[in-house]
This record gives C-alpha cells, structure tokens and sequence, in this order.
C-alpha cells in the first residue's frame, strides 16, 4: 500500500495503536519500546511518518497527577485521569525513546504526536508541556474537540470528537498551535 501509494504522489502515516505499555526510564521498558517500534519501523520503512495519540499510547507515567495504570485497569474510585488522556510531564521522555528507536530503522520517519485525548485537561498545560518535545516532532490538534455551541434555540451542544457545525475553533486548539508555531514545528489539523 505505501508504494502504491508513492507511485501516485501520496504519503503514507501509519497510527500507531501498538501495545507497549513501558516506561522510558525503566530497562525492561526500553527493551520494549525498542522490541515493539523497531519492528513497525523495519517493516514499514517506506512510511511518510508515525501518528501518536493519547489512547493508543498509554504508559506508565511517572506524573503522580494520573494513574499509571491500562485504561482497562483503571481505577473509577481514583479521579486522577490516565497518562493517555493528560499530558504527563514525563511524554517528552516517552516520545525521544520512541523516535530514537524508530529513527535507527527509518531515519527520515515523521512523529507526530496528536493531542486529541487532552482536551479536557487546562489547555495552558497542554500547550506548555509543548515545547518540551523531542525537536523534530510535529503536533496534530483538534480543531472542534472540546467545543460547546449555544443556539438560538437555546439547545447547547457539546463536540466530543469532530464537527462542522461549529465555527471557528477551541482555546485548545488555538494556545497549541501558537506553541508549535513558536517552536517551529509543522502542525497539522483534524
């Protein structure tokens, strides 16, 4: 499929929904961030790049503000979110393990971390933790996630995912792209 797609000009992102549930800073967890990237990298070296979102990339965070736990392990009667669904001040960390590995097999391979699960979080502590990131990755935001529209008619509406009813876009959206314009990272929306 990506040379395929290559043949006619595309691009081809892989979405990483790859079960590693390790923690940088721990041996065994390099092991298995190197075992489970390294082999997406090896056979899909053609690949314009890699999208990371929340969900699909949970681990045990170190951040004592979430529980570092599987969201199928997940705690109801402790509030504290999981590190999918918070940007965990240990992601920056998370993510050069990833790109180192996945660079030593495809150097030129994009990552591009999507925010989509922090939408409920304080938007100024998504946007900060920003900066933070590994050079080199790209952001992808969610225009309308997290949006609430008010109508004439006095039915509110909240967007839980994607929309076209909703005009303009989040507090989110806009202090996450100011951080990846500032930084100089590409910035890519859904």
């Amino acid at each position: 499929l990506i040379e395929r797609a290559r043949k006619v000009g595309l691009d081809t992102y892989l979405y990483s929904s790859v079960s590693c549930f390790a923690h940088p800073d721990d041996p065994e967890g390099r092991k298995d961030i190197e075992a489970s990237f390294g082999r997406i990298a090896k056979a899909h070296p053609g690949a314009k790049g890699i999208v990371f979102v929340g969900e699909s990339c949970q681990f045990p965070s170190k951040d004592p503000r979430v529980q570092p736990v599987r969201h199928q392990d997940k705690n109801h009667d402790d509030p504290r979110p999981l590190a999918g669904w918070f940007p965990c001040k240990d992601y920056p960390d998370w993510l050069r393990a990833v790109m180192d590995v996945l660079h030593r097999h495809s150097p030129d391979m994009e990552i591009v971390f999507w925010t989509y699960n922090w939408s409920r979080q304080d938007a100024k502590l998504c946007a900060d933790l920003i900066p933070n990131f590994p050079d080199g990755v790209s952001i992808q935001g969610t225009l309308g996630n997290g949006a609430v529209t008010k109508h004439d008619n006095g039915l509110v509406c909240h967007c839980r995912d994607y929309t076209v009813s909703t005009p303009g876009f989040t507090d989110h959206y806009a202090a996450q792209a100011k951080a990846a314009k500032a930084g100089n990272r590409r910035f890519y929306t859904m």
